[in-house]
């Protein structure tokens, strides 16, 4: 076998050695200054920012309150509406109470009955109150909105003058009702 060995070596004085570079004492006194320099720009960036965020503040505040004024006109136009359909709902309610019927003389003994309402009357019977009376009703039934039937009354020497009509008949919501009413005088023309 070979003998292997091993020479070390110390080197007197190191081969590569590099100075560190020294700062004169001018240099040394610059740092400082540029320290100084970047926090003047870091400041006016910060103050920069800051600005910019009030500024979005002051816009999002401005719109947010041009919103809640918005939100409250529609609020306001809609309790406006809400009130219209209301009168209206009254009007109609108050309509619907009146009685839609009308006696009209027509000619000789004949009397029209006139649903002057805006729906169909179901079950419409016709009678008068008092009896000994000359009355043709019409036909029991249905009467179409603003639509008439005729019947026949003749008064006589012992006639009530005032006698009624009783018109009984069912509404479209199923209420049964009942209207009573003079029957009109004869008019010569």
């Amino acid at each position: 076998m070979d003998s292997f060995s091993v020479r070390w070596e110390v080197p007197s004085t190191p081969r590569n050695f590099v100075r560190q570079p020294h700062l004169t004492e001018e240099e040394n006194m610059d740092i400082p200054a540029w320290i100084s320099a970047a926090c003047a720009v870091l400041t006016l960036i910060g103050a920069a920012v800051s600005w910019l965020r009030s500024n979005v503040s002051k816009q999002a505040k401005a719109a947010a309150e041009s919103a809640r004024d918005e939100a409250q006109r529609t609020v306001e136009a809609a309790e406006q509406t809400a009130k219209g359909v209301q009168r209206l709902a009254d009007t109609l309610a108050e309509a619907n109470s009146v009685p839609p019927w009308e006696v009209k003389w027509e000619k000789d003994d004949t009397y029209a009955l006139i649903n002057t309402g805006n729906a169909a009357l179901n079950d419409v019977e016709v009678d008068i109150d008092t009896d000994n009376e000359i009355f043709m009703p019409p036909t029991t039934g249905t009467i179409d909105a603003k639509s008439s039937v005729v019947f026949m009354y003749a008064r006589h020497m012992g006639s009530d003058m005032n006698v009624r009509i009783v018109v009984t008949w069912t509404d479209p919501d199923g209420a049964q009702r009942t209207w009573r009413h003079p029957i009109p005088q004869k008019h010569e023309s």
